[in-house]
């Protein structure tokens, strides 16, 4: 387990970096293709959807937890469970139905798109670089 810093924060890190790295892939894809708004939109919008879909996750997690805590030990916690099951399921249908609106509405660049989904791989690359470096400077192996 890596040692947080006093203030610094490994979740925040990884969301920082993940915004970062889809901004910085906007403008890059941006040039890149010739100043074409659709590919800087695709990422943008690539990365909007990765962002709602990180939001769902962790509120997902920490609603569930929420509700085991609540419902230990009551009739009442199947159904608790159940209904966070499908809450989470309608989220990810939602999101479907908005990366389908991206596509075919907006007429995003499907590339830009992916490009900016992959985002918060890159944020995650970030954290394990800076965890590497961390270990390496305190001497021990990763």
């Amino acid at each position: 387990m890596t040692r947080v810093r006093p203030g610094g924060d490994p979740l925040r890190s990884f969301e920082r970096d993940s915004a970062v790295a889809c901004l910085a892939m906007a403008g890059a894809g941006w040039a890149l293709s010739g100043w074409r708004l659709d590919v800087a939109g695709g990422v943008l919008a690539g990365g909007g959807l990765m962002a709602v879909s990180y939001a769902f996750i962790k509120g997902g997690v920490e609603g569930a937890a929420r509700a085991l805590a609540e419902a230990a030990g009551t009739p009442r916690r199947r159904v608790r469970l159940a209904l966070a099951v499908v809450k989470f399921l309608t989220r990810y249908a939602l999101l479907a139905v908005a990366a389908y609106g991206i596509l075919t509405c907006f007429h995003l660049h499907p590339a830009g798109v992916l490009a900016g989904a992959l985002s918060p791989f890159l944020g995650a690359l970030g954290q394990l670089v800076r965890m590497s470096r961390a270990r390496t400077r305190a001497g021990r192996p990763l």
